[in-house]
């Protein structure tokens, strides 16, 4: 923010105001929100898409290019967004962009290999854009890659569900086998 001196007599801070505290005297309210807008996207570590309302895409962020490893977007441009998912998850994502297109926001996780072939697991919010009176003309859809939390929370069931039969063993038992993994034990399976 900008400082002023309030009725006090003190510096206040104020707050910014991006149509006036950022915008140069030759730039335009739309120019200013224009700049602001790109910059949010190029900070994003979200793969940010912009679908129509049948799920062409139209646009994707440098950093949700990077996130998908695609060298060139223009080929995607104008195809489908619901074909990068399959299975369940291609369902999952026609229904929240069924949501999208009623108006409403919606959210799914689902899984969507890079188009090499990595595999990534991904939460998606869609959101509805304004537009005219048949509802939004354009649907935002923010996807995060979530795939090293799930791959801790899978390792996490992994080791519990092996390590799983040595807590069967009667207490004294554990105890007598492997003090220091009774303990391990008492500590992971609490968490």
């Amino acid at each position: 923010g900008t400082e002023e001196v309030g009725p006090s007599g003190l510096a206040e801070e104020k707050a910014l105001d991006p149509t006036t505290d950022l915008a140069r005297p030759d730039q335009s309210e739309h120019d200013v929100f224009d700049a602001l807008f790109r910059g949010l996207l190029q900070s994003s570590t979200d793969c940010v898409t912009l679908v129509d309302p049948e799920g062409d895409l139209l646009f994707m962020s440098a950093g949700g290019q990077a996130l998908m490893e695609i060298d060139d977007i223009q080929p995607l441009l104008g195809r489908s967004w619901l074909a990068f998912w399959h299975g369940a998850d291609h369902e999952a994502a026609q229904a929240a962009l069924a949501n999208a297109r009623a108006g409403r926001s919606a959210s799914f996780r689902g899984f969507c290999p890079t188009p090499s072939g990595q595999p990534k697991w991904w939460a998606v919010n869609l959101s509805p854009l304004a537009g005219g009176r048949h509802g939004p003309e354009r649907i935002l859809a923010v996807s995060r890659d979530i795939t090293d939390a799930r791959s801790t929370a899978e390792e996490v069931a992994r080791l519990r569900a092996l390590l799983l039969p040595f807590l069967n063993v009667p207490l004294e038992a554990r105890r007598r086998f492997a003090p220091s993994t009774h303990r391990f034990l008492f500590v992971f399976f609490t968490l």
